[in-house]
């Protein structure tokens, strides 16, 4: 997974070289709210670690909703990262339509960057 592959970068989903510019940017305005620093897990790491802008990615995306890690998959530089992905599909169907397909279905499981249809 990404975390593993920018393992000297654990917050890898804000650097340039990994994601887009803009999404680097605007992650803490539109991912990394004041709500989701209420989270006690993301908390309790800025207390223990005040220094630091952002939880690692292994604590950050497991609290990011199904939409948000959809756009971070989204921005990633690398096609191959992306193609590589277990979440591509023999059948030819795009993560968006696999996305949809889960979101339409009765839950999802999210693990790490990992997506996996469950109806």
């Amino acid at each position: 997974n990404l975390s593993n592959k920018y393992n000297t970068t654990p917050i890898w989903f804000v650097s340039p070289s990994v994601v887009s510019r803009s999404y680097a940017r605007d992650f803490e305005r539109k991912v990394y709210t004041s709500d989701f620093k209420r989270n006690p897990v993301i908390h309790r790491h800025h207390q223990r670690n005040p220094n630091d802008r952002f939880a690692p990615s292994w604590k950050t995306l497991e609290f990011m909703t199904f939409g948000a890690v959809m756009k971070l998959y989204e921005q990633l530089k690398e096609v191959k990262t992306k193609s590589s992905s277990p979440t591509s599909s023999a059948s030819g169907r795009s993560l968006r339509s696999r996305a949809i397909c889960t979101l339409s279905g009765k839950s999802a499981m999210l693990v790490h960057t990992d997506f996996f249809c469950m109806i």
